[in-house]
């Protein structure tokens, strides 16, 4: 009696050499189909798919049966292109769309997309870029999504304090319900030249200012700037010297535990993408005025996706005039 595949797994490679032996030497599939365990019917469409036919030698015979090595081909062949094919050719158009704001823009594919409004994912285009399907290559992208750092529980304690530690922060500012508060912090390179960064947390948009000194009285005069422009009522910044005298402000200042970047998270994003223009190395003396004018027009009016694909400068428009 013939035992029927009730678990419709494929051959193995074991049985496949048994099938090919025997069919080889004249054995009728019923019997072949008992040898190896497996339904006649199997068999059958194993032996009658002339694809995976080819010379075959048995004891100094060749000629052409069917072969296990070629039906093994056959099916990693057919198990590679089984599933949800990519909808390429339905949406060219729109593929054509996000490719030129990518190269043109050097925006993310996610922030292109949802902007646009596409008709796929940011997870489509991926795996267009991944199958070679589109112009952008995997070299071309941004950052690559990878594991997220764990953050140590245990903080260091401060040891110059002048003015109220994070921990103090209200959670209104924590949790970024409230508008008018903001993270620094200063990007410098070996000569000492510094660049100021100001971003208020719930906008995102942000202020970049060219230090001529990199010391406390300076950090005072464009950390004040800032509060100016972007309407803020306190600021958070970490332990470096150039914001030592931030108390003359008037303002709240928050401190961060030192070594504990992701305590001002907003403002070390925005460096992120400010470095995409001024790689690390970069003498800042050599970024005119104009290109940092350039730079952070660029960061506030790109789409993001945690504005809901609404610009920094746009959503700080609408929360200033509330």
């Amino acid at each position: 009696m013939l035992i029927k595949d009730s678990n419709l797994k494929p051959l193995t490679q074991d049985q496949r050499r048994t099938i090919e032996n025997l069919f080889f030497r004249g054995f009728k599939k019923s019997e072949i189909a008992r040898r190896v365990d497996r339904h006649r019917s199997t068999v059958c469409r194993e032996v009658n798919d002339k694809e995976n036919w080819d010379f075959v030698r048995y004891r100094n015979k060749v000629k052409k049966s069917y072969s296990a090595v070629k039906a093994k081909q056959n099916y990693d062949l057919a198990k590679a292109n089984c599933g949800a094919k990519l909808k390429f050719t339905k949406y060219e158009k729109s593929l054509e769309l996000v490719e030129q704001q990518f190269f043109e823009k050097k925006y993310s594919p996610d922030q292109i997309i949802g902007s646009l409004g596409a008709p796929f994912t940011s997870r489509t285009f991926y795996n267009y870029v991944q199958k070679d399907i589109s112009k952008v290559k995997p070299h071309d992208l941004l950052r690559k999504v990878g594991r997220k750092r764990v953050k140590s529980k245990k903080r260091r304690e401060h040891k110059r304090l002048v003015g109220k530690s994070i921990v103090e922060r209200p959670e209104f500012i924590n949790n970024r319900s409230e508008f008018g508060h903001g993270e620094g912090d200063t990007i410098v390179d070996d000569l000492d030249n510094a660049v100021m960064v100001v971003v208020e947390r719930k906008s995102r948009k942000v202020v970049l200012q060219r230090m001529d000194k990199m010391d406390s009285e300076n950090g005072n005069i464009k950390v004040a700037n800032a509060i100016e422009q972007l309407k803020l009522k306190s600021v958070t910044v970490d332990n470096g010297r150039e914001f030592y005298k931030l108390s003359k402000l008037e303002k709240e200042i928050y401190y961060t535990h030192p070594y504990s970047s992701w305590e001002k998270g907003s403002v070390e994003n925005i460096n992120s993408i400010i470095r995409r223009f001024i790689p690390k190395g970069k003498i800042l003396s050599e970024v005119s005025d104009e290109t940092l004018a350039r730079i952070q027009d660029y960061i506030n009016n790109m789409p993001r996706k945690i504005l809901n694909y609404k610009t920094a400068n746009e959503v700080f428009d609408t929360l200033s005039a509330a």
